[in-house]
């Protein structure tokens, strides 16, 4: 069969398109079909909000898991001189007296770590400037602990007039970390190890009574004031009344601070709470109201 020139010509071209189509027909209904698809009610994220992390909540580590108050305190012992600090090596004499100084005055609630792999990967010597009840957190279970203290020790030779322990004590707590320094001067019959020895034993009694002293005991001895004013304007009524309401044992004192024809203004000071002292001024034959800082006083 004959076929015309300008057809010779593009049937190469033709053959070719007519190969090639049914590929292209098939790759296109294979992504069509891999498109995925929205669920009716799925969500949708959107790339302009961040979705930031709740922080993470830290739970009181002086209080276990079961509710109980712990009361024992982990002493971490760091002496230092002028080739820098010990913590963990044996010839750290700080630890050592620690060690001893727990057993003999600290009562069962003042406890030194053991410096096994796990309290060396916490802590150790280049790291303890920098620690927070944060990066020490496995300790308060690890050791069944409420506190932690970081307890540094320098020998200063120098100091005058004698050679001074100088003790620098980090109380790590949840919001800030609280600092306070002794110093023990060398006895004419003691050596370092001895002076060691006494300034531990010393701040460990410290620690043992303010673990187990009574918080409401305290509060209770502390003398507070408050001010009141009452319509008392005779100076021998102000006297009577001041002593009917000092027979009773919560009121230290009563201050008068000024007396006129309308009232007379005082400071009252007492122990105990507020609600403590209304009650004994209720006793005392006295209406009492509360007006902000202060109370008003008038007599039944």
């Amino acid at each position: 069969m004959l076929i015309p020139r300008f057809l010779r010509h593009y049937s190469y071209k033709i053959a070719v398109l007519a190969s090639v189509l049914p590929i292209f027909f098939a790759i296109a209904a294979y992504a069509e079909s891999a498109t995925p698809t929205a669920l009716p009610n799925a969500p949708t994220e959107n790339p302009t909000k961040s979705n930031p992390q709740e922080p993470e909540k830290i739970s009181n580590p002086a209080i276990s898991a079961d509710g109980r108050i712990r009361k024992a305190v982990l002493v971490i012992p760091i002496a230092r001189d002028l080739s820098g600090q010990k913590l963990w090596q044996d010839d750290n004499k700080w630890r050592n007296a620690w060690y001893e100084a727990a057993l003999e005055s600290g009562g069962g609630l003042v406890v030194v770590p053991l410096g096994d792999l796990s309290d060396r990967v916490d802590i150790d010597d280049t790291n303890y400037e920098n620690a927070t009840y944060l990066t020490l957190s496995r300790m308060y279970e690890r050791y069944g602990i409420g506190e932690i203290h970081i307890i540094t020790a320098f020998f200063n030779q120098k100091a005058d007039p004698k050679p001074t322990l100088e003790v620098g004590i980090k109380k790590l707590l949840q919001d800030k970390n609280d600092l306070s320094s002794m110093n023990f001067t060398i006895h004419s019959t003691e050596n370092i190890d001895k002076l060691m020895s006494r300034a531990a034993n010393e701040i460990a009694k410290h620690i043992y009574t303010q673990q187990t002293i009574d918080r409401s005991k305290i509060e209770f001895e502390r003398v507070k004031e408050i001010n009141a004013r009452m319509n008392v304007s005779d100076i021998r009524e102000w006297e009577e009344l001041r002593k009917r309401l000092l027979t009773h044992g919560n009121i230290v004192s009563i201050k008068l601070n000024s007396i006129s024809f309308y009232e007379t203004t005082m400071t009252i000071s007492y122990k105990g709470t507020s609600d403590m002292l209304g009650k004994t001024l209720v006793t005392a034959g006295l209406r009492v109201l509360q007006d902000g800082d202060s109370f008003v006083l008038t007599l039944k």
